[in-house]
This record gives C-alpha cells, sequence and structure tokens, in this order.
C-alpha cells in the first residue's frame, strides 16, 4: 500500500521536461533521483515501523516484508528509463525489463520444482529489479545519459513536487481503489 510514495507522482512531469528542456537533462535526472531517493528511504521506514508495530504472525513474514521493501527503490533505479521514454528511445527500457521478466520466470519456476520456501520468490522478485536496473543501467551508459551525477537544485525540487503532488495523490487513490478488498481483510 505504500508503493505509490517513493514514484512521487513525478513520472509525467519529468519525462515532459526533459522534451522541453534538453540542456538540463542532467540536474532535472540528479534531482528527480534524489527526490525518489529520499521518498523511498521515507516508504521503507514506514514499511518497517509498520512491520515492527504490526507483528506479523512469523518471522518468515517479517523477512519477505524487508526483502520486498527493496522494490520500493525501483523508481530511483529505473530513472535512465524515463529519459529513454522522453527521448524515442523506449526499446532500451522494453528490451531490460524484458530480460529481467523472462530471466526471473526462469528462475521462479526452479524455485518452485526445487520447493523453495517463500521467501526465496521475495528474493526473486528482488533479483528482477536488479538485473533490470543492470540492465537499463548499462544502456543508459552507452548512450552517455547521467542521470545521477548530475547537479541538484533545490529550486527544481520545489517546482517538481509542486508539480507532482496531485498525480501522487491520484496515485495513493489507485492504489487504495485496486486494493480495497485487502484493506477490508
Amino acid at each position: 500500500l505504500l508503493a505509490f510514495l517513493p514514484p512521487l507522482g513525478l513520472d509525467a512531469i519529468v519525462r515532459r521536461d526533459l522534451l522541453l528542456r534538453p540542456a538540463e537533462q542532467a540536474s532535472l535526472l540528479a534531482t528527480s533521483a534524489r527526490l525518489r531517493l529520499a521518498a523511498a528511504l521515507l516508504t521503507v521506514a514506514l514499511l518497517l515501523a509498520m512491520t515492527l508495530a504490526g507483528n506479523p504472525a512469523d518471522e518468515r513474514e517479517r523477512w519477505l516484508l524487508v526483502i520486498l521493501g527493496f522494490t520500493l527503490f525501483q523508481p530511483v533505479l529505473f530513472m535512465p528509463e524515463l529519459y529513454f521514454q522522453a527521448n524515442g528511445m523506449a526499446r532500451y527500457a522494453t528490451w531490460a525489463q524484458s530480460a529481467a521478466v523472462l530471466t526471473a520466470a526462469v528462475l521462479r519456476l526452479l524455485l518452485i520444482w526445487g520447493g523453495a520456501v517463500l521467501v526465496w520468490f521475495g528474493v526473486a522478485v528482488v533479483f528482477e529489479t536488479v538485473l533490470a536496473w543492470l540492465i537499463l543501467g548499462w544502456f543508459a551508459r552507452r548512450q552517455q545519459v547521467s542521470w545521477w551525477v548530475g547537479r541538484y537544485s533545490a529550486s527544481e525540487a520545489r517546482r517538481l513536487l509542486g508539480e507532482s503532488w496531485p498525480l501522487l495523490v491520484a496515485g495513493a487513490a489507485v492504489l487504495i481503489y485496486m486494493k480495497i478488498d485487502l484493506v477490508m481483510l
């Protein structure tokens, strides 16, 4: 239920700004990445606090929540994807995610055949995210996309957050609407 927080509703705004201000792409990507990193860290802290306060039934549930908490960093790690989408190079992001999904599917099949415990399936989800990030990072490096080393701009961060909060609220509403059955249970 906390997965709406790390993206901060920035996707459409960042893609738009990448097109409108190509000279400022490095700064825009770096600022957005750092905002998302802060949101991901806050979300993981909330997840850990909720896990400790909720006192899950057993140790496996706690480990699964902690392991899957790493997927909350996906919006930070996938910043090059926004660059590729904005610049008509979405094929790189598609290739990276397709390769990761196929590899993780094979891994999950092996886990099923091996009778692995549930925690290993959580590890497989994190592995899929990391593999997609590594491939995406490789493509970004080949295309000379600097998404982390750019200059952070506090004024840019305020502007981005000012524009993105309605999208963040909408994302929360959609997530709650789609998961209301879990909330009621």
